[in-house]
């Protein structure tokens, strides 16, 4: 699984996870992973639209929005375990 986090290149998850934590120190590995799968799980649905790339677009709106805001990151967390 790869997502695009600027138009210039493709990385992987792990580098994902690691700009998540790199920009917000107190989250954890697993917990950017749980942010990143839940955005993917979340957008997956708008492939049937404009394809996958859509989908890859929103999860790196999702990721930057996160990395920028703790408060919505923290809340979206706390949404996520509500749920597991």
């Amino acid at each position: 699984m790869s997502l695009i986090l600027n138009t210039q290149s493709t990385v992987t998850t792990d580098s994902a996870v690691d700009f998540l934590v790199e920009k917000q120190p107190w989250m954890s590995k697993a917990q950017a992973m749980a942010l990143i799968v839940d955005a993917f799980e979340r957008f997956d649905e708008q492939k049937k639209y404009h394809g996958y790339q859509t989908v890859k677009t929103l999860v790196d709106i999702e990721i930057r929005i996160f990395a920028r805001d703790e408060e919505i990151a923290k809340n979206r967390l706390a949404r996520i375990a509500e749920w597991v």
